[in-house]
């Protein structure tokens, strides 16, 4: 059975990252030549292919995209993404962040575990958000920013956590 508000609230996200990364309003008059300019540097952008978009972004713009008022419109996995690559963050750590992510909630901010209190994106508990000072919320950017946190805290990379993942099913 289809599902149209989550087939319009993926199409909305897409069109929005689309509009502000990929492909920028284009300003000219009708005897100029139509030119895109993405960054002024010439810093090297990165293309990784998303769920359901594929994104090619400097660490600029995905600093500049993040901090944006399109951001809450954002995929959440597109955001995660943006996120952690305008901190420096390297493919592989990305892919194993992806894959912890993808196994706990498929990046759905409002996912809920029937058989436990965890929820989010990052499938925290109850005690998990309060032991690490965050309020458990709805919002996928707190979200990311709290389970990076706690990725950060308790693993020390995203890997890590993937490996722990892979050993016991749950991080």
């Amino acid at each position: 059975m289809l599902n149209i508000r989550k087939i319009t609230h993926s199409c909305v996200s897409l069109l929005v990252v689309a509009a502000f990364i990929v492909a920028p309003a284009i300003a000219s008059s009708p005897t100029e030549p139509k030119s895109v300019t993405m960054a002024t540097t010439t810093e090297p952008k990165t293309t990784v292919k998303l769920t359901r978009v594929t994104v090619s972004v400097s660490r600029t713009d995905a600093r500049e995209a993040i901090i944006s008022p399109y951001a809450k419109f954002f995929d959440a996995e597109a955001l995660a993404f943006l996120m952690v690559h305008a901190e420096g963050w390297d493919l592989q750590e990305w892919k194993c962040l992806r894959n912890v992510w993808n196994k706990e909630s498929r990046f759905n901010p409002k996912a809920q575990n029937k058989n436990s209190t965890a929820y989010g994106i990052p499938q925290f508990l109850d005690s998990t958000w309060e032991a690490y000072g965050f309020k458990k919320t709805s919002d996928a950017k707190e979200q990311i920013i709290a389970g990076l946190a706690y990725i950060d805290k308790r693993y020390g990379s995203a890997c890590n956590a993937w490996s722990h993942w892979e050993r016991k099913h749950w991080y």
